[in-house]
């Protein structure tokens, strides 16, 4: 699902955690305010990408430590195409279908598609919301691709607050933090083609 002359709004690269999944929420809400998406939109929104992001932390990982959850927003006219991925284990076809959250998304968006991140593994869900913006506003001015050395380093610093057990090793964290960018980096060349 992709959306032709889109405006990045809203990026975010972080380990799937579950403190992580209130940030991502909080953050693409403001966004949207900004963008002046509608309340009611705004919330289903805040519903989606909750319950997508939700998923990826408990699903994708365990038991493994928790890998990269990246999500990003764009608009184009008046619509938003909002995407969640992680690089986790991926979903069985029957359970990409079944979920009780997979099914929220669903009613809440007008349209969806939950499929595998092709270069990366995990699942990717991509949920479109029509007529998001009132018409005549304003065009939101579109984000620039997040500096890697910034990515790497929110990354690095939401490893340090959210892990479970303390981590003290620099090189350990600048490694699974280089990881998450690539990863991140093929998610956005397969958002693109």
């Amino acid at each position: 699902m992709s959306l032709t002359s889109e405006r990045l709004l809203y990026e975010r690269a972080l380990p799937a955690v579950p403190t992580n999944v209130a940030l991502v929420r909080t953050e693409l809400d403001a966004a949207l305010e900004e963008a002046h998406v509608r309340a009611s939109r705004r919330y289903d929104i805040a519903l989606a990408v909750t319950e997508a992001a939700g998923n990826a932390v408990l699903h994708a990982y365990p038991p493994l430590p928790p890998g990269l959850l990246f999500v990003d927003a764009a608009i184009a006219g008046r619509n938003l195409l909002l995407r969640v991925c992680d690089c986790g284990r991926g979903m069985p076809g029957e359970a990409a279908r079944s979920g009780i959250g997979l099914s929220l998304i669903s009613r809440l968006a007008d349209g969806v598609e939950i499929g595998s991140n092709r270069f990366v593994g995990g699942t990717r869900v991509a949920a479109m919301f029509r007529d998001v913006t009132p018409p005549g506003a304003p065009r939101p001015r579109g984000k620039r691709r997040r500096a890697d050395a910034v990515l790497m380093r929110d990354y690095v610093r939401a490893l340090e607050t959210s892990s479970d057990a303390p981590r003290s090793d620099a090189e350990a964290l600048l490694a699974e933090a280089r990881e998450a960018i690539d990863r991140a980096d093929r998610l956005r060349a397969e958002r693109r083609r």
